[in-house]
């Protein structure tokens, strides 16, 4: 019975934890998303997205994953890109930052175990966080990637059709 309680127990807190790194992410501000940018800046090694392509098959798989972006309110589902003009490329840029964030901290809050559970369970904890989450880390690097090139790609075009007005 004990062991089923520590289950039941460990199994309720990663919901929580899932769930609170979600609403917490939700809560960012754009300040946040700001500082957020620069600490998950998409980097060169990545390929503009094309490496998780090229080693994951990502494409393949992507869409059969859960989207809870719309799960508080306000939140923005992220499955589809719905235009592709500057203003909605911002949101969607930004909003696959607060996503991959709310899947950084699960690992983050898994530390928290050591402290109500034995060090030989506790330390599996937080490679559950990791590897867990590490799907929808991948998917939103892959997409903020893309979508950066083509938010770029946008704004320059703005810019030009706003110089011939």
């Amino acid at each position: 019975m004990e062991v089923f309680l520590r289950i039941l127990m460990i199994s309720c807190t990663w919901i929580f934890i899932q769930i609170f790194s979600g609403w917490l992410a939700h809560k960012v501000t754009p300040r946040g998303l700001s500082v957020l940018s620069r600490i998950l800046k998409i980097g060169t090694y990545e390929q503009k997205g094309r490496i998780y392509q090229r080693l994951f098959h990502i494409k393949s798989w992507k869409d059969s994953l859960p989207e809870a972006g719309a799960f508080f309110a306000g939140g923005i589902a992220k499955n589809r890109l719905i235009s592709s003009d500057y203003d909605t490329l911002n949101i969607y840029y930004h909003e696959t930052l607060r996503a991959e964030f709310s899947h950084w901290l699960p690992f983050v809050f898994s530390w928290t175990f050591f402290l109500w559970n034995t060090p030989d369970i506790a330390i599996w904890m937080p490679p559950v966080g990791l590897l867990g989450n590490l799907p929808f880390l991948l998917i939103q690097r892959y997409n903020r990637a893309r979508v950066e090139q083509m938010h770029n790609y946008a704004f320059v075009h703005s810019c030009k059709t706003n110089d011939k007005s």
